[in-house]
């Protein structure tokens, strides 16, 4: 068992929560059970894990540790204590693993993206992902200025959607590079509160992209050039905006109606 904290695996788990590091080593960090069964369910591997005498308290918290010994990945016995000052959260379950950061393929013909431009909050970007992965949305592309999406708040806000979901975190040049390679070329919508159709108008059928500006400072100039036309959500009541989460949540899901009924 592991007790102390200057442990080569603890120390490891500590320099997670470096951006740079994680870029690094191409790894993050889950914490909790609903993660670690989400990345196992979806056939990922984890490249090691740590595990307190809390995980055996449930059963289903035994039955993942089974799960783990089958991966390849069997929990290292650390101390509660360790754990829980390694750990993002001040209620953890007993289980951290380390994770290589998922690079899942996109599609040959994406016909619904979305760019989230600039977020800058982990739990905004995190519940955007995972109203995109609720909706089906093909990728998501992430701009320059937006939270790194293998931040530890980010991953448990997304609750699952980096397995699921393809990502790409990109230069303007880089996302520039992507959709020229799209074939048919989707239309980019901009998202604010003067656009020009109401969300619901706009043929969501049609190869789309779905732009979604920062919290404070809304789209950015390089957003707003590359945009082929703007949307707006109807608010009859007295609220200025919706949060980014929100409003991609909104317009995501008209997306999937009209795309059903289709």
């Amino acid at each position: 068992m592991i007790t102390s904290d200057s442990n080569p695996k603890l120390r490891y788990v500590q320099h997670l929560s470096r951006r740079a590091f994680r870029q690094r080593e191409g790894r993050m960090l889950l914490e909790g059970l609903r993660l670690v069964e989400a990345a196992l369910d979806a056939g990922h591997r984890p490249a090691f894990s740590l595990a307190s005498d809390l995980l055996d308290a449930s059963a289903r918290g035994a039955a993942l540790r089974s799960r783990l010994i089958e991966a390849g990945a069997p929990p290292i016995p650390v101390a509660d204590a360790l754990l829980r000052q390694v750990g993002d959260t001040q209620h953890g379950q007993g289980l951290l693993a380390v994770l290589p950061i998922p690079e899942l393929p996109l599609p040959d013909r994406p016909s619904l993206l979305l760019l989230l431009d600039g977020l800058r909050d982990p739990g905004n970007l995190g519940t955007a992902l995972r109203s995109a992965d609720a909706a089906g949305v093909d990728a998501v592309l992430l701009s320059p200025g937006t939270v790194d999406w293998s931040n530890a708040k980010v991953v448990r806000a997304a609750m699952g959607a980096h397995f699921h979901v393809p990502v790409r975190q990109l230069s303007w040049a880089g996302i520039d590079s992507l959709l020229a390679e799209l074939e048919p070329r989707p239309s980019l919508w901009l998202a604010e509160a003067g656009g020009r159709l109401a969300h619901s108008e706009v043929d969501w059928r049609a190869p789309s992209l779905l732009v979604i500006g920062g919290e404070a400072a809304g789209p950015s100039a390089e957003a707003r050039a590359r945009a082929t036309d703007s949307l707006r959500i109807r608010m009859p009541g007295r609220a200025e905006s919706l949060n980014a989460a929100g409003a991609a949540a909104v317009i995501l899901f008209e997306a999937l109606r009209q795309r059903a009924e289709a």
